[in-house]
């Protein structure tokens, strides 16, 4: 399968399946096993055409982060990681858009969470209380 400028197949080999990634040109590639989150990923959303543009978009990090020493200068100069900085901030912010897609409790759920949690927690104490008592570790 071809999206944009970058050729996805998969291969198995001796250690099992991988999703192997390729420029067009050949010079460069990329691959992952299938016990890989990415492989996961990568794999689901080749098959909806309509995530190709985001699948674009996401090899063309990769490309980006394979291909260049981004934090060469910045590190060598004044111990600064600009790439992992902007990576750092990049995963934050997909994992609070993600936490905001979550259907958040009904106050009802919430109230039977934390009554749970305390009934889980006079349990524990009842345990160490028992342990204490008896004289075990």
């Amino acid at each position: 399968m071809q999206i944009s400028n970058f050729l996805l197949c998969h291969e198995s080999n001796s250690i099992g399946r991988v999703l192997c990634v390729r420029a067009v040109s050949g010079q460069w590639s990329i691959r992952w096993s299938e016990d890989t989150y990415v492989y996961a990923v990568l794999t689901r959303l080749m098959e909806d055409e309509k995530c190709h543009n985001y699948v674009e978009a996401l090899l063309t990090l990769f490309f980006a982060a394979t291909n260049y020493p981004h934090d060469f200068a910045s590190v060598a100069n004044n111990n600064g990681t600009p790439f992992m900085n902007g990576f750092t901030k990049l995963m934050n912010e997909q994992t609070d858009y993600e936490v905001s897609l979550q259907e958040k409790p009904t106050k009802e759920e919430d109230e039977a969470a934390l009554k749970e949690v305390g009934e889980m927690q006079e349990i524990m104490d009842e345990l160490e209380k028992l342990d204490d008592e008896n004289g075990t570790d």
